[in-house]
């Protein structure tokens, strides 16, 4: 039912212009207007779940995690703690996300060992406005990318975009990832799937 509430949101935003309509078909990677129709009617078969709290959930090396949320919940965080290899043993990365403003849109995030450890001290750029929000998450071996409804509100190089004092944030972040646990506060988890199960 979520998925039919956002996929019905943004037709009804296609259809209210052309330009909307060029817009989508240059983003047909992420979600073409087949695509969103079949999860629409289909939740299951593409994927898309009510996250479980502290679950693991398998993910392949540079593999996005997608969500849904319906709502800004003001001062309320989306935690996803990534389990990474290497050098012999497994670490845990913390990813946060917080809904800072309902009149701009604003949200500030936290990497874990690669920037201050607070809310409000660094802030995605340019999140969309719109009240049902799809958030495609990917990390790579170099980066974190946020997309927020087609837009990249966030592109992260861990190499070079760390905060003074965290220089070595890179080296675990850099590991391959091998699965995924959800978490947050929000009155409505979001839905979740990751990129490859269609």
């Amino acid at each position: 039912a979520l998925v039919k509430q956002f996929v019905e949101t943004k037709c009804d935003a296609v259809s209210s212009s052309s330009k909307a309509d060029v817009e989508v078909s240059k983003t047909t990677e992420e979600c073409d207007d087949s695509d969103c129709e079949d999860y629409a009617d289909d939740e299951v078969k593409y994927g898309w779940i009510q996250s479980v709290p502290d679950k693991d959930y398998s993910l392949l090396p540079g593999q996005s995690v997608q969500l849904i949320t319906i709502s800004n919940e003001l001062s309320k965080d989306i935690r996803l703690y990534y389990t990474v290899t290497g050098e012999g043993r497994l670490d845990t990365n913390k990813f946060l996300m917080r809904c800072e403003s309902l009149d701009n849109s604003q949200w500030s995030y936290v990497i874990a060992g690669c920037t201050v450890d607070r809310w409000c001290a660094q802030f995605f750029n340019n999140v969309p406005p719109d009240k049902i929000k799809q958030w495609i998450i990917t990390k790579t071996a170099a980066h974190l990318k946020v997309m927020c409804n087609n837009v990249t509100v966030l592109n992260f190089d861990f190499g070079t975009d760390f905060s003074p004092g965290f220089e070595d944030g890179h080296k675990v972040w850099s590991r391959t990832e091998k699965s995924i646990q959800f978490n947050t506060s929000f009155k409505q988890p979001p839905l979740m799937r990751t990129k490859y199960e269609q």
